[in-house]
């Protein structure tokens, strides 16, 4: 049995149905991403004051989450979440 010399397009077929099924599902203004304020990393004080509040708090943050009864990953997300957003 014979069989054709011509490249096959079955790649760039797969590629673009991979394509439309994720522009298909893609939804925006769902997630809007936090934009963190990363100008005060430019001044070495406040990066200095940030960096030793991170070093005061990171073993009592630890300690509260062992206290803590809710072991979920929902409530773990919340406290990470509710930890670093006002730090950064």
């Amino acid at each position: 049995m014979r069989r054709s010399d011509v490249a096959s397009d079955h790649y760039r077929l797969l590629v673009s149905k991979m394509k439309l099924k994720l522009r298909k599902h893609w939804t925006t203004g769902e997630i809007a991403f936090k934009r963190f304020n990363t100008a005060f990393s430019r001044d070495a004080d406040k990066l200095n004051e940030f960096k030793k509040s991170l070093n005061n708090n990171r073993f009592h943050v630890l300690q509260d989450l062992l206290q803590e009864d809710e072991t979920t990953m929902e409530g773990n997300l919340r406290w990470v979440k509710a930890t670093l957003t006002p730090t950064c």
